[in-house]
């Protein structure tokens, strides 16, 4: 019975043993709990440093994306301004043009007026100059009939005085 007790007993503690081994498989002990923390740390660690990596290669070609859209946009900008340049320089040039033109007609304008002043006087001065020679013929026929009137009125006298002084003789 000593053997039964001491066997049992021996059965008892490898059990206990047994199920210590089984807990403490499952249990971490503080060195296995640091050394699994460390680990999870060092894992987070490197996943944020690839996160960070991916970030930084990514606004790199974020970056190299926006440099090449804007000088692409500085290009298209730069084409537009030489071209609204242009635009703007061939108006210039039109509307020199338009006014040249409207100087030009302006300027015929003013020679046709001109014109037609220098003949409207031309004419005038031809008017007044016919004007003036027709009542210098009328001046001279009234004249001519005044001194024909006269001489004949000096005729009369001449013939009255002659009578008078025969008639006196």
């Amino acid at each position: 019975m000593l053997l039964d007790r001491e066997a049992a007993e021996e059965s008892r503690r490898k059990v206990v043993v047994r199920r210590d081994a089984e807990d403490a498989s499952s249990r971490l002990t503080a060195t296995m709990y640091h050394l699994t923390k460390t680990d999870l740390d060092h894992q987070k660690a490197l996943d944020e440093a690839a996160f960070w990596c991916d970030q930084v290669a990514h606004r790199k070609d974020t970056l190299v994306s926006v440099i090449h859209e804007n000088k692409d946009i500085q290009k298209q900008f730069e084409e537009s301004v030489v071209e609204d340049r242009k635009a703007r320089e061939a108006d210039r040039i039109m509307e020199a043009a338009e006014r040249n033109k409207r100087y030009k007609e302006m300027a015929d304008v003013r020679q046709s007026r001109k014109d037609a002043e220098k003949e409207a006087d031309t004419t005038e001065a031809l008017r007044r100059l016919e004007e003036r020679e027709a009542h210098m013929q009328e001046y001279k026929a009234v004249e001519r009939a005044a001194l024909e009137v006269e001489c004949d009125i000096k005729k009369k006298e001449m013939a009255v005085l002659s009578r008078i002084i025969s008639h006196q003789g």
